[in-house]
């Protein structure tokens, strides 16, 4: 488990920005200030035209989904992230918005992590009963981190009334990010 007192050990340059941020303002001893650990957000973006975030695991494989009806993996997608769709985020910003004091820190994930693999499958379950588009799914044959399921500790956003998301969350930000990326095709 991911526990939301766990000091941050990140090695991707974003993490490392990240954990500096938060150390920088952890010196800084500010009564106000709340550390948000957000995990892989995932849904419909304002507008499509994402630049260096199409390759994002979420946004390409929903757009390898409308442009190629495949989807391709670059490892084998047995790799474990925990991805929170963007409303339930909202929702739990909006409870540590309203809570009568601000704890110090906590994560902003849905708690349970799922495969790679998984994702792509979801997604292409959600291809077809939206569009009734048969998706060929294939992975690679490269090995990622994260090889054992994990769950993130969201103790204090669920103590503050936040419930993690339901499964029908990710599908309706699967769909909305597909119908997205088919307006923008057609």
């Amino acid at each position: 488990m991911v526990r939301e007192d766990d000091p941050p050990t990140p090695t991707h340059p974003y993490g490392l920005v990240h954990a500096a941020c938060e150390a920088r303002l952890a010196e800084a001893a500010l009564p106000s200030v709340l550390v948000v650990r957000p995990t892989n957000l995932v849904g419909r973006p304002a507008h499509m035209d994402l630049g260096p975030q199409q390759r994002l695991i979420f946004l390409d494989l929903c757009r390898q989904v409308v442009t190629q009806r495949a989807l391709t993996l670059l490892t084998d997608g047995l790799a474990y992230r925990d991805f929170l769709p963007i409303p339930a985020a909202l929702a739990a910003i909006h409870c540590l918005l309203d809570a009568p004091s601000w704890p110090r820190q906590c994560h902003l994930a849905a708690g349970q992590a799922m495969t790679l693999r998984t994702l792509a499958e979801r997604i292409q379950q959600v291809a077809a009963r939206q569009y009734q588009w048969e998706v060929a799914l294939t992975t690679g044959n490269r090995t990622d981190a994260f090889r054992v399921p994990f769950h993130v500790d969201t103790t204090t956003l669920r103590r503050l009334g936040w419930s993690p998301p339901e499964e029908a969350v990710l599908d309706a930000e699967i769909a909305a990010t597909l119908a997205g990326f088919q307006t923008v095709t057609e």
